[in-house]
């Protein structure tokens, strides 16, 4: 009696999602301000609440889309169910993001395949999470950066450089915010001297050093144009996420009273104080990046 021939097959999923777990991603990287305290106040069962929120925000975004305007890439079909495909200057580009996040204690991380096709919608997840934790009463201080890395949900391992980045990058500041890594200045997609054709520039926000804790301003810059030496001088690039511009245009509420509600410890004042006050630098300058000195950085003019 012949064997019965096995059947022609595809690729197994399991094994492309081993093949991608070394591969560069994106990765924010959140901590819970006054996280402590929280949980004492309002219970376990209120802090699982507002966590499962959170969860089913970033859930909600797997599967939506994302453009870009002028790409001459093409990719073809990427591992598991995402889609990319070519297409010519002045045609929208259209990738399916892949996000993941993990939740332990005060600590969050949400991370997605590295890809500067899905790069604006990555940032526009990290600020609608920003957004949302803070009306929901859960300030964050957070960090994004890129690079190699071994996060794997099922095994419940993660390793890799922009964890170590991020984590560092993110003690280092005095605010509600999230700021970028200096290692993303040598992403091709977050580099904004580079990769402005990938990232709309209203997502981003120069600032100087003033959101950084004293004691991590251990060298000084020749300039805080000087973009060449944050990588080597800083742990955080000049860069922050215009989470202000985000909550502005989805109206999300009177931001003095939402972070009013939340400021109620005078150890954390200063924090939200300096939020605030990003949030009304980013509504003043909202165009910055049509000022000459950053179209010549960024080869605009």
């Amino acid at each position: 009696m012949n064997e019965k021939k096995p059947k022609l097959q595809m690729l197994p999923i399991e094994l492309l999602r081993a093949k991608e777990i070394g591969n560069k991603i994106h990765l924010a990287y959140f901590d819970v301000l006054g996280f402590e305290k929280m949980v004492r106040t309002l219970g376990l069962e209120k802090m699982c609440s507002i966590y499962e929120k959170l969860i089913d925000l970033v859930n909600k975004q797997k599967g939506d889309y994302g453009y870009l305007e002028n790409s001459t890439d093409l990719c073809g079909e990427d591992n598991e169910n995402r889609h990319f495909f070519q297409g010519l200057k002045g045609q929208k580009f259209w990738a399916l993001a892949d996000i993941h996040s993990y939740y332990v204690s005060d600590s969050i991380s949400i991370w997605t395949p590295y890809s500067h096709k899905t790069n604006d919608l990555f940032l526009d997840i990290c600020m609608n999470f920003f957004c949302n934790a803070l009306k929901l009463g859960l300030p964050l201080r957070g960090c994004i950066g890129y690079g190699s890395a071994k996060f794997d949900i099922e095994r419940n391992i993660f390793l890799g450089t922009p964890l170590i980045d991020c984590a560092r990058g993110e003690a280092t500041q005095n605010w509600a915010g999230i700021s970028f890594s200096s290692n993303t200045l040598d992403s091709d997609s977050l580099n904004p001297t580079q990769g402005y054709k990938y990232t709309n520039l209203n997502k981003i926000f120069p600032i100087h050093d003033q959101h950084i804790k004293e004691e991590c301003k251990t060298k000084q810059l020749t300039s805080p144009f000087a973009l060449w030496e944050y990588k080597d001088k800083r742990l955080l690039s000049p860069f922050a996420l215009d989470w202000p511009r985000y909550w502005r245009e989805n109206k999300m509420g009177d931001i003095k009273k939402v972070i009013g509600k939340i400021n109620t410890d005078p150890k954390f004042s200063e924090k939200y104080d300096m939020a605030l006050e990003f949030y009304e630098l980013s509504e003043k300058n909202g165009n910055w990046y049509e000022m000459p000195i950053w179209k010549r950085i960024f080869g605009l003019d």
